[in-house]
């Protein structure tokens, strides 16, 4: 908490936690996310007093304050969400702080983080639940609003969810970039590979680490076709036709066309049809050709 607070004004008051975690931190997240994420690590709480930030087991109690209809409940307004599977309930709710009051001074003293009762029997209402919320009027501190929750996402922590875990427009988050003029964009940190994923292209590129880039994979979109500029290593093959250059090919049925070939092993056929045929040994059913010779000099058959 001293790192995230260092240079922002704020201090450490209180922390409640003594053991260790470990927090996962997205890119661009400032003080106040760091702080919300160790509170949501430890399963402590936040407590701001001006300038000081406590980490509390739990904050407020339980002074025993009831907030009931013909008494200090002005109004109240229910609100429930069951989106999540589990029923969220929170109530809206003005209240009249008697402790302001000279009379009444003491008397119903609440804070945020207590837990209180709410009663109101023309409703059927009777709960008790956390105060979430509190908001009041700092020149007079008598007719105020109060917020009781079950559970009910504070609208600050939404936006701060959504912003660790979206990846805004050309922003950089773990490398990845997304944006209306190139797509998806993911880029090594060292800049000696990037990749570019979008409708009319997918391009896999080796960098020279100073932000420039050549492509090692891309797929041409148009005509259906992926173009390799590098070695490319694989177990096996699987597919119809082989094309390198204009001077071999292999179609779909295993014919194969070569202008020129070199063979350390053994070639096995059935037939051979060829111009001139040399070998220091070649073996075969039936040998057919106009012009026969064993030996290219020397004591040899001529057939």
């Amino acid at each position: 908490m001293n790192m995230a607070l260092e240079g922002t004004g704020f201090t450490v008051g209180t922390a409640q936690f003594s053991g260790y975690v470990s927090i996962d931190l997205k890119e661009g997240v400032n003080a106040r996310g760091v702080l919300m994420e160790i509170a949501a690590q430890t399963g402590c709480e936040l407590y701001f007093d001006k300038y000081t930030v406590s980490l509390l087991t739990r904050r407020g109690q339980d002074r025993g304050v009831q907030f009931r209809l013909g008494k200090n409940l002005k109004g109240i307004v229910k609100d429930v969400n069951g989106q999540s599977g589990e029923v969220l309930t929170a109530y809206e709710i003005g209240v009249v702080e008697l402790n302001t009051l000279p009379e009444f001074e003491g008397l119903e003293y609440f804070e945020l983080g207590d837990t209180v009762d709410i009663i109101d029997e023309e409703l059927g209402i009777n709960e008790q639940q956390r105060i979430i919320e509190y908001s009041y009027s700092p020149k007079r501190r008598i007719n105020s609003k109060v917020t009781i929750a079950n559970y009910i996402e504070d609208i600050q922590d939404t936006i701060y969810r959504i912003q660790t875990t979206t990846v805004g427009k050309d922003k950089w988050r773990h490398g990845v970039k997304i944006g209306p003029d190139e797509g998806i964009v993911i880029e090594r940190y060292d800049k000696m590979a990037r990749s570019i994923w979008n409708a009319d292209e997918f391009r896999m590129q080796k960098g020279n680490g100073s932000g420039s880039y050549t492509d090692s994979i891309y797929f041409d979109p148009i005509n259906q076709e992926y173009e390799f500029t590098r070695v490319v290593r694989a177990g096996k093959f699987i597919g119809g036709e082989v094309q390198i250059g204009d001077n071999f090919s292999v179609d779909e049925t295993g014919h194969m066309k070569a202008v020129g070939a070199e063979f350390s092993g053994e070639i096995r056929a059935s037939t051979i049809n060829g111009g001139d045929i040399h070998g220091s040994y070649i073996e075969c059913a039936s040998i057919m050709g106009s012009f026969i010779r064993t030996a290219p000099n020397g004591e040899r058959i001529e057939l």
